[in-house]
């Protein structure tokens, strides 16, 4: 039997025990990176910011689109302007039309009253004594200065609607790209905006007439009252007095229908709801829009909060206002940073794709929001590290 001397078994040993060796290494260095991955953060999140995407209010025509992809915006700026008017409509000659139309009845209604006016004036000449005739002399003196008022109040909603339609055209005019070198088209904003300061002074001038004609119609409501405290039976308006009155009251009425169908014409304003950037542009210039219709998004440049996903193992555990730390996986070195959990989903959702340990294997969780602290950079997207869940 041949011996086997102990060099010779102590080397079989090492040739045999060095992979095992090698394997248990190994295994060491896994478990010893998985330990320090844990350690580093038990979940991943997604840092997100608000997005809000800026749709039409309603039907029309983009009269303009002030941004491009990738603008920085302010809270406020005005990203696109939507005209309502369709190009083969001009509602505001139609407007402006009803608005003479009502002035011209004015007048009407003017010398109706005044012949009204003069013939129940001329009955109380005849029997001044008359109790009859002194009431309806106090009552058509009210009359009067109650259609002063009035009168002065269609004028200046005339003048109103005439100063808005003004404004419309001057807004469409200049965003409609019409202002350049050419000559003509500065004559005509010119003189869009003449006509726009004389219908303000008009305006102003009305408005210190309408506050003279309220005191002196206030006066004559109090000597009437005066005079009507001393007759236990006082005696009804004059019939026509009253259909005139009756009469005004409707144009009154139909003026302001107007100004609300005008101030509907107005182009609508899209702006932007905070400070970011414009992520996508889906319609241009020109384009015709249906109410709701998407027309750019636009994004904060930096992430408000980090969405993350609890297992069914960790969400039984997970509450409002839980202490955790964040870790910046793309920063060098890597540093804790406190945080809490400000809001806790109802349900279990599935994740997004990206948060997948296999790609071809939907997971499921319940959505977590953890506030990001100041100082704590990170762009929208990114994925986070959090420990402490």
């Amino acid at each position: 039997m041949k011996k086997i001397s102990t060099k010779n078994y102590v080397n079989s040993m090492r040739v045999h025990f060095l992979p095992f060796l090698v394997w248990i290494g190994t295994v060491a260095i896994v478990v010893s990176l998985f330990s320090h991955r844990s350690r580093r953060y038990e979940i991943l999140g997604v840092a997100q910011g608000p997005v809000h995407q800026i749709a039409a209010t309603c039907d029309g025509r983009l009269v303009n689109v002030s941004v491009e992809l990738f603008d920085e915006v302010k809270k406020g700026d005005v990203l696109a302007v939507l005209n309502s008017v369709a190009d083969n409509e001009n509602p505001q000659e139609l407007i402006q039309a009803q608005t003479a139309t009502i002035l011209a009845e004015m007048d009407r209604l003017r010398a109706e009253w005044e012949a009204t006016k003069e013939q129940v004036s001329g009955a109380a000449a005849g029997a001044v004594t008359d109790i009859v005739a002194r009431r309806r002399n106090f009552a058509i003196d009210v009359e009067d200065k109650r259609f002063k008022v009035q009168e002065l109040e269609t004028e200046i909603r005339a003048d109103e609607l005439m100063l808005s339609s003004l404004e419309l055209d001057s807004k469409i005019f200049v965003l409609g790209g019409r202002l350049d070198t050419n000559d003509v088209a500065l004559y005509e904003l010119k003189k869009l905006r003449a006509e726009h300061e004389a219908a303000k002074e008009r305006i102003e001038d009305n408005k210190s007439l309408l506050e003279l004609a309220r005191l002196d119609l206030k006066q004559a409501e109090t000597r009437q009252e005066e005079f009507a405290k001393q007759e236990s039976h006082p005696i009804p308006m004059d019939a026509g007095a009253v259909l005139v009155k009756k009469a005004i009251e409707v144009q009154n009425k139909r003026m302001a229908e107007l100004q609300v169908q005008l101030a509907a014409l107005s182009p609508v304003e899209l702006r932007a709801p905070f400070d970011g950037v414009v992520s996508v542009v889906l319609r241009n210039q020109g384009e015709a829009v249906l109410a709701g219709e998407p027309i750019l998004t636009v994004s904060k440049k930096t992430p408000d909060n980090i969405v993350a996903y609890a297992t069914e193992e960790q969400a039984g555990r997970v509450r409002e206002d839980m202490k955790v730390q964040l870790i910046n996986r793309n920063s060098r070195p890597n540093v804790l940073v406190d945080s809490k959990v400000v809001f806790v989903g109802p349900t279990v959702e599935q994740m997004p794709a990206r948060m997948w340990r296999n790609p071809n294997m939907p997971q499921w969780g319940r959505p977590i929001l953890i506030a990001i602290p100041s100082g704590f950079k990170v762009v929208p997207g990114a994925m986070v590290g959090i420990k402490g869940i």
